[in-house]
């Protein structure tokens, strides 16, 4: 079972993996593969932190595979997205960076025995 370490691994090496393979990025020099790092790592472990594991049943909402089908397509969308000023090319590079390692979090615990739930509750 991943635990908050792999989380944040797994985070980090998703932010620095994004900033390298983004070439929608490579415009800003506030992204760069310590900031990417930085950045996948604190998102990797959201969700935890969102629900913090306190029992095993603690996957809930935010740890839902309707959120999971939700930040997908939103990132999607957002990839898509043509920013104009410097400020919203940052802006769209933190939210994929950030989202793919909230996504990333979320597929290491779809492959555990509890899995995550359709829905969960808020």
């Amino acid at each position: 079972m991943p635990n908050g370490v792999a989380h944040q691994l797994a985070g980090v090496c998703t932010g620095i993996g994004v900033c390298l393979l983004d070439k929608k990025s490579e415009a800003s020099p506030v992204i760069n593969p310590v900031t990417s790092a930085m950045i996948g790592g604190i998102c990797g472990k959201l969700p935890d932190l969102l629900e913090p594991a306190i029992h095993p049943n603690h996957r809930q909402f935010f740890h839902s595979v309707a959120l999971l089908g939700t930040m997908t397509y939103s990132l999607k969308r957002i990839y898509d997205w043509e920013p104009e000023t410097d400020l919203k090319k940052v802006l769209r590079s933190v939210l994929i960076i950030g989202g793919t390692a909230y996504v990333g979090h979320l597929v290491l615990d779809s492959l555990t025995k509890k899995s995550l739930p359709t829905i969960g509750k808020l």
